[in-house]
């Protein structure tokens, strides 16, 4: 899933990671080789990759998980020799859920990583 907003594009790939797992799933690899093609059609950008989980578990587990998640995604690009201006990564654990944490479907949503590509000529909003 893929949406503008007035930074640049923000890029939703939910089907990265199983429950508690922080290396994404095999099947993942054809989203994160188009992730690839388009952070590398737009080197310079800025890149910020924000990870999300679901409700399952302890808040402080949930925060580290997904910042591991985020470095997953960094690492996959990095190791795609990548020439982007900047590639930052945060958890944000299961702060902003898309879809209700209360069946299966839902929480698979939930375990996300949100990439954003960032316009350099756009500064970021304070705050």
């Amino acid at each position: 899933n893929a949406r503008l907003v007035p930074e640049g594009i923000v890029l939703t790939l939910s089907d990265l990671f199983a429950s508690n797992a922080v290396d994404p799933l095999p099947e993942a690899e054809a989203s994160l080789r188009r992730l690839v093609d388009l952070v590398g059609e737009r080197s310079g950008n800025r890149i910020a990759i924000e990870g999300y989980t679901d409700s399952s578990g302890p808040s402080e587990y949930n925060l580290d998980l997904s910042e591991k998640r985020a470095q997953a995604v960094k690492s996959f690009l990095e190791q795609a020799a990548l020439t982007t201006a900047s590639i930052e990564a945060a958890g944000r654990g299961e702060a902003l859920p898309v879809a209700p944490n209360n069946t299966a479907a839902g929480r698979q949503q939930n375990r996300r990583v949100e990439v954003k590509i960032l316009d350099p000529k756009v500064q970021p909003a304070e705050g």
